[in-house]
């Protein structure tokens, strides 16, 4: 009996030619129009010299610097020579120096655009293609150096630096700073060493913190995969995300209507379990949703060679944003029968999915007017599918797109919570 439900609602789609050409003509005839006329803007050239750069910050200064005094503290180091060293190291914050004086300093802000961002900002810089790297300084990176120059204490610290291969010039500027800030680090700390054993204590302030001790090691990863986007690309997935949310409409629809005719009425008098009637809805989305992407993603990809360069990445954002369809779906079901109206859907799908569409990101990218507006729409069904097969087309695995992911399924869940809780009571279809 379910299949049966299930087959009705795809059936009465291929019967309605105004259903069916909003689900898939409508959204491919856009692309292609689009995908022509902004190519432009998508991709203006040519870019920008200045690089722009990430900087995130694992770890503390002050409580770096807290803990350098403990460790001072158990040294053999006479109360005075430890005042020294207190002074030196909060003179001297390696941190500091390469972030401020190399990459913000007289002549590196002339190079370099430099914004420091949380770990949790990551995913999305990684996708901007305005920057050119993230420099990640990793947590005691500062007290690993202090202990190693003025403790003797042997450790090595690494700065890990991620390049853009679409910014290539400008990733290399960024890789040539770093690396000299790294021998002029280790050099300083062998200068430092030599006047220590020459009975030398009497060093400048300033004496560390020439432009561009202690071993450091760099780690640097090109970003393959961080191909731009075409606007062919782009427009596939911003399409097909927000064209998505018709079909949850579409069946919301169907429901509305079996409701107006009595055809519930006769359902239920068939002896067909509420919750049998309310499953058949949204698997029959799911499906729905399933066959729309796939359709016009096929279409995509035959017509402007648009790739996945990580097919797995692309399975499970698909199934997962399916599933935001069907429990979208039967909550839209839910808030029409619990009002007695199929308003509700027409508003759904005239009005709210333009708004979505805009906020998600399907007409443009959204950091263009504001990167407010765009830290939201990544927060929406549509907006985070975007993110997230955006990052599948650059090659992104499964665990790169865990906030992305975590939103679908959060909408997925939520939606189908609030539809079990405004659904008729148990017992009854409508």
């Amino acid at each position: 009996m379910l299949w049966a439900l299930i087959k009705k609602d795809l059936l009465h789609l291929i019967r309605v030619k105004r259903e069916l050409s909003t689900l898939l003509v409508m959204p491919a005839v856009l692309i292609a129009i689009l995908g022509y006329a902004l190519g432009g803007v998508m991709n203006p050239e040519p870019k920008p010299l200045t690089a722009q750069v990430a900087v995130i910050r694992e770890g503390n200064v002050k409580k770096e610097l807290e803990q350098f005094k403990k460790d001072l503290a158990r040294s053999p180091l006479s109360p005075e020579e430890r005042l020294w060293v207190v002074d030196k190291a909060e003179h001297f914050v390696p941190s500091d120096i390469l972030v401020r004086k190399v990459l913000q300093g007289e002549k590196g802000k002339r190079a370099f655009a430099v914004r420091e961002i949380s770990p949790g900002e990551r995913d999305s810089v990684l996708r901007d293609e305005r920057f050119a790297g993230i420099l990640t300084i990793p947590k005691d990176f500062d007290l690993s150096l202090w202990r190693s120059l003025f403790l003797r204490e042997k450790s090595a610290v690494s700065l890990k630096l991620e390049l853009n291969e679409s910014r290539f010039l400008q990733g290399q500027w960024l890789k040539s700073a770093v690396e000299s800030f790294r021998e002029q680090i280790n050099r300083s700390g062998a200068i430092y060493r030599s006047l220590e054993l020459a009975g030398s204590k009497k060093l400048d302030p300033d004496f560390f913190a020439p432009d561009p001790t202690p071993s450091i090691r760099g780690e640097i990863t090109t970003l393959e995969g961080r191909k731009p986007l075409s606007s062919f690309e782009y427009f596939t997935v911003g399409m097909s995300t927000m064209f998505l949310l018709h079909a949850a409409a579409f069946t919301a629809r169907i429901a509305s209507e079996e409701r107006e005719n009595r055809a519930l009425d006769r359902i239920a008098l068939a002896g067909v379990p509420a919750w049998r009637f309310w499953a058949g809805k949204w698997l029959a989305t799911f499906l729905l949703a399933l066959i729309q992407l796939f359709t016009l993603f096929g279409y995509a990809a035959l017509a402007f060679d648009v790739t996945w360069k990580n097919p797995a990445s692309f399975l499970v954002v698909t199934f997962l944003l399916a599933f935001v369809a069907g429990s979208l779906a039967v909550f839209l079901m839910a808030l029409s029968f619990r009002f007695n109206t199929s308003w509700v859907v027409e508003i759904f799908s005239t009005s709210i999915v333009v708004i979505l569409g805009f906020l998600g990101g399907s007409f443009f990218k959204m950091n263009i007017l504001s990167e407010w507006l765009a830290r939201l729409g990544e927060w929406i069904p549509n907006g985070a599918a975007l993110t997230a097969y955006l990052g599948a087309m650059q090659g992104a695995s499964p665990q790169d797109l865990t906030n992305p992911l975590t939103v679908l399924a959060g909408w997925a869940a939520a939606l189908l919570l609030a539809a079990a809780g405004l659904k008729p009571e148990r017992g009854r279809v409508r």
